[in-house]
């Protein structure tokens, strides 16, 4: 493969993944160490975690960047494209609302869901990944990732005992995506909250919101 061909075939892969690619994914282009130390060299690539690279000129940067990249090293053989709730670890609670675009330094967010089976890594050491046959309906490809969709995402935080506020903040980043509704959410939650003296899953997410601003409403 010419250096052009080679460019072109990172670029193909990157341009599917957040501009990232691991060095599993390099070895399949024939990639060895001396070239991929050369392109990092060059700066054609920059390296942003152990075995992940992000190419030159992706100039997309986001918070959740870290959390992607270690969704990516989880399965860094598998490209994002390629990747299901049956062969690909399933980005959850502060994980999956890390990905919708909620941030806060000092809370952990490397959490992911993962059917049984599923061979992953060193990286997960780096973080939780549970055992769970997640229904697939329950799961949505945000940002090129595979996360759990806002109203299972929600309801794992409140088990999880996430405090309102914070459910406030979070909730006001999965309404911003368009993925879902307040009534939605509330429907979702409704049992936990009633079995946990907290009023209807309405009550709930009225009060996380207003706990986010005063006067803030749904």
């Amino acid at each position: 493969m010419g250096p052009w061909e080679l460019v072109g075939a990172i670029a193909d892969i990157t341009e599917d993944q957040r501009g990232f690619i691991t060095a599993a994914q390099t070895r399949t282009l024939g990639i060895d160490g001396a070239v991929l130390a050369g392109m990092v060299k060059a700066r054609v690539l920059n390296p942003v975690r152990v075995d992940v690279w992000r190419i030159r000129g992706f100039d997309d940067m986001e918070t959740y960047d870290d959390v992607y990249a270690w969704w990516l090293a989880l399965r860094p053989e598998l490209p994002a494209a390629a990747r299901t709730p049956e062969n690909s670890p399933v980005l959850s609670h502060f994980g999956a609302a890390h990905i919708y675009g909620y941030f806060s330094p000092g809370i952990a967010s490397n959490i992911c869901l993962v059917a049984p089976g599923i061979t992953l890594s060193s990286a997960q050491t780096e973080g939780r990944c549970m055992e769970y046959q997640i229904p697939e309906s329950s799961v949505v490809s945000w940002k090129t990732a595979l996360v759990t969709d806002p109203e299972r995402t929600a309801l794992d935080l409140v088990h999880a005992g996430i405090d309102l506020e914070t459910f406030g903040k979070v909730l006001e980043k999965m309404l911003q995506t368009g993925l879902t509704s307040p009534e939605t959410i509330a429907q979702e939650i409704d049992i936990w909250a009633k079995q946990n003296d907290m009023g209807s899953g309405s009550d709930f997410v009225g009060a996380a919101l207003l706990a986010t601003k005063p006067g803030n409403r749904w």
